[in-house]
C-alpha cells in the first residue's frame, strides 16, 4: 500500500510540473542560444557544517570547460554555495574564460513520501558583450527507494533570459540507480528547447569514503546548438 502512494505522490506531482512546462513554453529565438551546454549544480542536501564538493569537465573537439561548486550545510536543512561555471580552458571559442558566478541557496523539507526542495542560483555571466545578471529557480521532490537503492526526482525549472537565451520554464527528471560493485548510473533530463535544456548520462564509481568519480556524456536538445555532444568527467566529495 505504501508502494502505490509513494508511486501515486510521483504521477501527481509530474502531471501538475509538466502542466506548468507546457504553459510557459516559447519559441526559442536561435541567436540568443548557447554555444554550449551549462552544469548545474546538484540538487542534494549538504549535512549541517559540512562541506560539497562538485568539479566536472565538459570535453569536445571544440572546447573544455570546467564547472566548480562548493556547498555548505546551514542548519533547519538551509545550503549555502558558491559555482565558477562555463570555466573555458580551451577552444576556438571567442569567449575564452569568461566563467559564470553564481551564489547557490536551497531549502529542503523532509516528509514521509520524500523530499522537497526550493532553491535558486543567481549571480554575473560574464560574456563578450559585457555582464549579465542570470538565474536559474527550481522546486524539486526527491523519493530513495530502499528496497531497489534507487533516488528519483522530479521537478520544476525557471531559467531567465541571460541564462537559457530566452525566459523558459521546463521540467527535470533525474534517476539514480545501482549497477554492480559500487556502481551507479545516472540519468538527468531537463525539457525544452533553450540553452539549457540537456541530457546527461554518467557512470559513479565510489573512489574512497565520501568520494565519487563520474564519466559520462552531456547532449543538448535544443536545435542550433553547434557542440551538442560533450564527454564528462567529475570528482565529487559529499
Amino acid at each position: 500500500m505504501q508502494r502505490f502512494s509513494n508511486c501515486l505522490a510521483i504521477l501527481l506531482c509530474s502531471g501538475l510540473i509538466l502542466i506548468s512546462a507546457a504553459s510557459n513554453a516559447a519559441t526559442p529565438n536561435k541567436k540568443q542560444l548557447k554555444l554550449h551546454i551549462r552544469n548545474l549544480p546538484e540538487i542534494d542536501l549538504t549535512a549541517v557544517e559540512n562541506l560539497a564538493i562538485d568539479q566536472e569537465f565538459n570535453l569536445s573537439g571544440l572546447s573544455g570547460l570546467s564547472n566548480s561548486t562548493l556547498d555548505y550545510g546551514l542548519a533547519n536543512d538551509w545550503n549555502l554555495g558558491l559555482s565558477l561555471l562555463n570555466a573555458q580552458f580551451y577552444g576556438a571559442q571567442t569567449w575564452l574564460f569568461q566563467p559564470d558566478a553564481l551564489l547557490n541557496i536551497e531549502k529542503h523539507w523532509q516528509f514521509e513520501l520524500g523530499r522537497l526542495v526550493v532553491g535558486s542560483h543567481a549571480g554575473a555571466g560574464f560574456f563578450a558583450q559585457g555582464t549579465s545578471f542570470i538565474n536559474y529557480s527550481y522546486v524539486e521532490f526527491q523519493q530513495h527507494f530502499e528496497q531497489w537503492d534507487a533516488d528519483f526526482d522530479v521537478g520544476s525549472y525557471y531559467g531567465n533570459a541571460a541564462l537559457a537565451g530566452f525566459e523558459s520554464a521546463g521540467l527535470h527528471l533525474n534517476l539514480e540507480l545501482p549497477l554492480v560493485a559500487g556502481l551507479r548510473l545516472n540519468s538527468d533530463y531537463l525539457s525544452g528547447n533553450n540553452g539549457l535544456s540537456s541530457a546527461t548520462f554518467k557512470l559513479l564509481y565510489p573512489l574512497a569514503k565520501d568520494w565519487q568519480l563520474g564519466l559520462g556524456v552531456q547532449i543538448a536538445t535544443a536545435q542550433g546548438v553547434i557542440d551538442p555532444y560533450q564527454g564528462m568527467l567529475g570528482i565529487y566529495f559529499h
